[in-house]
Formats: structure tokens, C-alpha cells, sequence
């Protein structure tokens, strides 16, 4: 798989606390000076399990992992429910 994607890199990461803001809670800043739009390249697999009932309902399960040249890693846990027309 080949895709357009916005960056999830950052440069910085920080918090600025109260004391030094004047600010009644901490603030989250993150600074990012990479493109945004990079290209990845990357596999997914995924297994799936399905049980019918009286062949018309489906019920089961789906479980996938992602990774890309980018560094970023995905996983998904899912309920899969279906019915056949």
C-alpha cells in the first residue's frame, strides 16, 4: 500500500505550567518545522472470523496490524456484525 499522508512527527512537545503563564491550567504546545505531507509506503494484515446464523446473520470478530515506512504502527480490535441478503 501507497499513501499521502499528514506527518506525525514533531519537533518539540512541551507544557507550560501555570505559574509561568498566569494561565489557570497548563497549556500543551508542539511545535512541528517538517513537511506535513509525506508519502508512505507500508503492509497490513488483518484476520477475520465469521459465524452465521441460519444463514442469514453474521457475527465475529477482526483484528489487524499496520506499519509504514514512516514509523507509525496501527492496531484494531473489532466486533463484526452483518446479515445476508
Amino acid at each position: 500500500m501507497v499513501r499521502l499522508q499528514s506527518s506525525s512527527y514533531f519537533d518539540q512537545l512541551g507544557i507550560l505550567y501555570p505559574a509561568g503563564t498566569g494561565l489557570p491550567m497548563p497549556v500543551l504546545y508542539i511545535v512541528n518545522t517538517t513537511p506535513q505531507r509525506t508519502y508512505a509506503a507500508g503492509a497490513s494484515l488483518q484476520l477475520q472470523y465469521n459465524y452465521t446464523f441460519r444463514n442469514r446473520l453474521q457475527l465475529g470478530t477482526m483484528a489487524g496490524f499496520q506499519i509504514d515506512t514512516n514509523g507509525d504502527n496501527i492496531s484494531h480490535l473489532s466486533l463484526v456484525l452483518g446479515r445476508r441478503f
